[in-house]
């Protein structure tokens, strides 16, 4: 079971992170959990989970609350059938807000996980106080690797540990990062367990389309985009693009990484989104004034 795997993936970072779930609305959802002070939800991208933000979670949660949730249709949450578009992915993350008595946090999110913070800071704006949006969807995906993409349907339909390795070295620039036997075994069985196609099948890549431009200049909270300069899932020329859309907003670029530059360098990652989050912004209401 994937269960038995996290926990095995988990020990083995010598830090203490604990294993919850929770019922946020209908959805049973699963998720990493460490430390105090303000706090910092971290959204995954399509086909990942809250595994691939370990190498953040020790840094970060000595000075906030990190909460790291298996979106629906992932991990070791729920996958219901549903929609799988941005509105049903930001009806949850609103239903976990309120399920962990969460009334203002700032948003770190990859791939994926981007359009949903972003549809979230949209539907929820008094409940986002920044996003850390990385390698994200939602601006567009001009310049896509037509092969990145065909390795990405085919792990899906037809998932093996070299289907997924393949997909995996689209991510990931430098293969000597690439993510351990233990780690492939837990997405396999993941995409293997029961629902675990359905985020893909029902979901058809809705919740990575683009949002149309007048939606993005809506967004008001201050925004961090971090690209690695090799991403070819979603290239630097639509970071480029949401940094001139977003009106408060700014772009740093990670050089030799690819799609995920939080696994490949943690280390820079931090040093880039740690200030930022730390920066006091006249955004930021009474959190306990939060509204929907």
């Amino acid at each position: 079971m994937p269960a038995g795997l996290s926990k095995k993936i988990l020990s083995k970072h010598g830090h203490s992170i604990d294993q919850l779930t929770i019922e946020a609305g209908s959805i049973k959802t699963y998720y990493l959990h460490a430390g105090q002070g303000k706090p910092v939800i971290f959204l995954h991208g399509a086909g990942g989970g809250s595994l691939v933000w370990l190498p953040l979670m020790s840094s970060i949660a000595k000075e906030f609350e990190v909460f790291v949730p298996d979106i629906p249709g992932y991990g070791e949450s729920d996958k219901p059938e549903a929609s799988y578009d941005k509105a049903f992915f930001s009806k949850w993350l609103l239903h976990f807000f309120e399920a962990r008595g969460i009334k203002k946090a700032s948003i770190v999110a990859n791939s994926m996980g981007g359009a949903v913070a972003m549809q979230f800071a949209l539907d929820c704006p008094r409940r986002v106080e920044k996003l850390v949006l990385a390698g994200s969807c939602g601006f567009g995906l001009q310049g896509m690797s037509k092969r990145a993409f065909l390795s990405m349907m085919i792990s899906n339909i037809f998932p093996t540990a070299t289907t997924i390795k393949g997909l995996l070295r689209h991510l990931i620039f430098k293969e000597n990062l690439m993510p351990g036997k233990e780690q492939i075994n837990y997405f396999l069985k993941v995409i293997k367990s029961p629902g675990g196609k359905r985020a893909f099948s029902m979901g058809r890549g809705k919740a990575a389309a683009p949002f149309p431009d007048g939606v993005i200049k809506k967004i008001k909270q201050p925004v961090l985009l971090i690209w690695g300069n090799k991403d070819i899932i979603v290239p630097m020329i639509n970071a480029t693009k949401g940094e001139a859309l977003l009106p408060n907003s700014k772009l740093k670029i990670i050089d030799e990484t690819g799609h995920v530059p939080f696994v490949e360098k943690p280390g820079e990652f931090l040093r880039l989104a740690l200030p930022f989050l730390r920066e006091s912004t006249a955004l930021s209401d009474n959190p306990n004034k939060a509204q929907n």
